[in-house]
């Protein structure tokens, strides 16, 4: 397989419009002839030295001068044009981390993007100015520089996963079994594509997401009460030990200002 080649291609010379983006070059000919004769096209090219293609790209400004791309072995990369306002004078291509093979890429703001993918989980990542360590031992690290007071087991990364979103498809194959003879079946399932393919278990059953979390040894007993009997949610959990009982309640709206939301337990004391 050979190189990838990004191409730059502008009539105007003017990169202040956004959507005159990079180009392939199995795509410079059929632009070179869709283009009136009188047309004289400006053209930069830049050998990326790798057979990945480019699956998805995504603008970080508005005026095009910083685009996001990802391969098609899911690392990301960092296209920059440098330009004078009106003409692009060299283009620099910058290695920035893995993450999962991209459908598409969207920056959000604040050095976060949002990374979509067809072959495995999509992600939110976050972009950061310096390398960070990361694990090695994860499907994720990419090493971009070679620093020889960097811990074993790590590696460094312009790219930091904050969230992922699993994603079961594509599915390749899949097979019920019943792993631990309970006779309630589940299915395994062959998922993703390339480096993002793993075993996915599908269970059927109630999810549970953990909202709070209090620690209480001892705990013999637990019910809900509500704070009035129109209310529409219970306020209380009365909680009950070997020598005493305890009252805590639910505050739905403990979070700061501008986190995510949260549930907050505090226990509540009665005077009387």
């Amino acid at each position: 397989m050979g190189e990838t080649v990004v191409v730059y291609v502008s009539s105007t010379g003017d990169v202040s419009e956004k959507g005159k983006e990079p180009v392939g070059v199995d795509q410079q000919a059929a632009t070179t002839q869709n283009q009136p004769a009188q047309t004289k096209l400006k053209m930069k090219a830049l050998a990326t030295n790798q057979a990945a293609p480019f699956m998805a790209h995504g603008f970080v400004d508005s005026d095009g001068s910083r685009i996001l791309l990802s391969d098609g072995t899911g690392v990301l990369h960092l296209l920059v044009l440098q330009h004078d306002g009106r003409n692009v004078k060299a283009l620099k291509l910058e290695k920035l981390g893995t993450t999962s093979i991209a459908s598409t890429v969207s920056y959000l703001d604040n050095g976060v993007a949002f990374v979509g993918s067809a072959y495995g989980d999509s992600q939110l990542v976050k972009l950061h100015a310096t390398p960070i360590e990361v694990p090695d031992d994860t499907a994720y690290a990419q090493t971009v520089t070679t620093d020889a007071n960097t811990p074993p087991h790590t590696t460094v990364s312009f790219v930091e996963i904050m969230e992922h979103f699993p994603n079961l498809g594509p599915i390749v194959d899949f097979a019920v079994v019943d792993l631990d003879r309970h006779g309630a079946s589940e299915v395994v399932t062959c998922s993703g594509v390339g480096k993002d393919g793993s075993l996915r278990v599908v269970r059927n059953g109630v999810g549970i997401n953990e909202r709070a979390a209090v620690e209480l040894p001892g705990i013999k007993g637990l019910w809900n009460l509500r704070n009035r009997d129109d209310a529409v949610c219970d306020a209380f959990l009365v909680t009950t030990f070997m020598r005493e009982t305890r009252v805590l309640a639910v505050d739905e709206n403990g979070a700061e200002d501008g986190a995510e939301d949260e549930t907050q337990l505090s226990e509540v004391e009665f005077v009387g």
